[in-house]
């Protein structure tokens, strides 16, 4: 990875406020200002060229979805760039996921989830989604406008609906929404039903069990979207549930129309130049296996 451009680092601090304030107007002055005034800002933006790179293969009929894709419908954009994105790898094997020290946060939230009999599932389709989402979003600020403003999908979007849920609360404790593209997924959404007091445990549960979901589909990534967008806190937990920050390339599967996608690969293959991703998962998991024998993978708002 890319020098200092990691979970907690004050370099990748510093470029997401830089983000923000180049985003509004006047952006092109405030960019170039912010770059003369701080020549380590232009290095860190030069170096998310370095960050590994994750090859996403999908259809071009695919990445037109992902392109386009929306949630909720009409709402914002799945597709946040190729640069700097958070990508976790799927895992069938709840075990292997969770092991080692640097996961054992996550194993003490599922534990307790699981000791108040919180479960997740996979909902059947969008109308189970629907009525589940329901009191979920009722029990939020604003979320009553949101519950209006959502629609079902177009029967060419691909999705998977996921609830978490106890038997002792009538309604579900948390929801989420995962878009599926080739062998990649995007995670549109994961809400907490704020009249339970233990949002935190269902949601580390059903993250869990939404990569294991998805791997038994064949899904090898889950992408939540630009680590420079997230808040210290949403990154926090990024890092403990085992993403990184990685560059994403899509390979587009071979057919017999339009060049243009493998031209635009091609180009962004000149520009990243960070290690390929599988390189670098192994490097990172052969370090944390040694330190465990020494003894010593949107996160979302609530």
């Amino acid at each position: 990875m890319a020098s200092g451009l990691a979970y907690g680092s004050a370099e990748l601090e510093d470029l997401c406020a830089f983000r923000r304030r180049a985003s509004g107007a006047g952006r092109l002055k405030a960019t170039s200002l912010a770059l003369a005034r701080r020549p380590s800002r232009a290095r860190a933006l030069l170096a998310l060229r370095e960050l590994p790179i994750v090859e996403l293969r999908l259809s071009a009929a695919e990445h037109d979805r992902w392109l386009h894709a929306r949630w909720p419908v009409g709402g914002d954009s799945l597709f946040d760039g190729h640069w700097a994105q958070a990508v976790i790898q799927t895992s069938a094997n709840e075990h292997e996921y969770l092991a080692g020290r640097h996961r054992q946060a996550v194993r003490t939230n599922i534990r307790r989830a699981r000791e108040l009999g919180i479960t997740a599932t996979r909902l059947g389709g969008y109308d189970e989604f629907a009525a589940a989402s329901e009191p979920v979003y009722r029990s939020r600020s604003g979320g009553d406008a949101v519950l209006a403003a959502t629609r079902k999908p177009l029967l060419s979007d691909e999705f998977a609906w996921y609830s978490a849920s106890t038997v002792a609360h009538e309604a579900p404790i948390v929801i989420a929404a995962v878009a599926l593209f080739g062998d990649f997924a995007v995670l549109a959404v994961m809400v907490g039903n704020q009249d339970y007091a233990r949002i935190s445990y269902a949601r580390y549960l059903l993250h869990t069990f939404i990569l294991g979901d998805l791997a038994t589909h064949g899904i090898q990534h889950l992408i939540v979207g630009s680590v420079l967008r997230e808040s210290s806190g949403n990154q926090y937990f990024q890092r403990l549930l085992g993403y990184r920050i990685c560059n994403v390339r899509p390979i587009l599967l071979p057919s017999t129309g339009d060049r243009r996608g493998n031209a635009a690969v091609a180009m962004r293959r000149l520009l990243m130049t960070g290690p390929a991703v599988e390189a670098a998962y192994q490097s990172s998991h052969k370090r944390s296996s040694e330190s465990h024998v020494t003894g010593v993978r949107a996160y979302l708002p609530p």
